[in-house]
């Protein structure tokens, strides 16, 4: 289940999961920052890729000069709020995982420690550097690790995972 809520990405979604063949992809057009009260409790576990300044996309140096302050607090508002909706849906004992492109620490640790705060059911899940190629575990730490371009050969990403309680 995949929630987009605009069209145009939606349609990359398709080609994307067309390209990969997976064909379970249930892609619909709405908000992530508004619940869904039938899924409460419903799923063993949750991707929030959420919108981001890009900051760690190396295709896009010129990111860095056209997004203001401003900008970046509110894309962690927003991705604070697609962050609480989505954990409704989440399961107890259930896997939470919050990932983006960026390497901005208002929009990754800071997000993630402004929800746990926020919501005591969950907590970082210990076993994330268990779940990670054998190089980067190590740098897990408290359920989260931030990728760096010159340190692995990647794009930023910061990923956190949660379990709820």
């Amino acid at each position: 289940l995949c929630y987009e809520l605009h069209e145009h990405r939606a349609d990359l979604m398709r080609k994307t999961f067309a390209r990969l063949g997976v064909s379970i992809a249930d892609i619909q057009l709405r908000d992530a920052a508004v619940p869904d009260p039938a899924l409460a409790g419903t799923m063993d576990a949750v991707l929030a890729d959420v919108p981001c300044s890009g900051f760690g996309v190396i295709g896009k140096p010129d990111v860095r000069l056209r997004r203001t302050r401003e900008e970046v607090q509110n894309l962690a508002a927003l991705q604070g709020r697609i962050l609480s909706a989505v954990s409704t849906a989440v399961r107890p004992g259930g896997a939470l995982v919050y990932a983006t492109c960026t390497i901005s620490r208002a929009e990754n640790e800071d997000v993630i420690t402004a929800f746990l705060a926020r919501n005591a059911a969950f907590s970082p899940d210990p076993r994330l550097a268990q779940l990670l190629p054998e190089a980067l575990a190590p740098r897990a730490k408290e359920g989260m690790i931030q990728l760096f371009p010159h340190l692995d050969g990647t794009d930023g990403f910061f990923i956190a995972r949660m379990v709820r309680a």
